[in-house]
């Protein structure tokens, strides 16, 4: 099973959720149910959304919340990315909402 990194994190805090922006990379062996985002890896207990604003040129992006992962969609096909494919060079600017 896969799980995202994040780089250059910036956190805002609003209200008694903090906002986070950071650049996420996917993993280097995609799982089909999708890429793990750990709460943790960004200093919160809970997720309560990730907004991918836009994918990469070849896949579209979106946050499965009751999972907890992100999921790859090849763009042209519609169809979740396969099995292990290498999306790790992807860099994607993302904003975090939990607390």
């Amino acid at each position: 099973m896969g799980a995202c990194t994040f780089t250059n994190t910036r956190r805002n805090v609003e209200g008694n959720r903090s906002v986070i922006k950071a650049t996420m990379s996917p993993s280097a062996s995609y799982a089909t149910s999708g890429d793990t985002i750990a709460a943790a890896d960004l200093g919160l207990t809970v997720i309560d959304d990730v907004k991918v604003p836009a994918g990469d040129g070849t896949n579209l992006y979106f946050y499965d919340h009751a999972n907890l992962k992100l999921k790859a969609y090849v763009l042209a096909t519609q169809a979740q990315v396969a099995s292990a494919v290498n999306l790790s060079a992807v860099d994607l600017n993302v904003e975090v909402t939990g607390y």
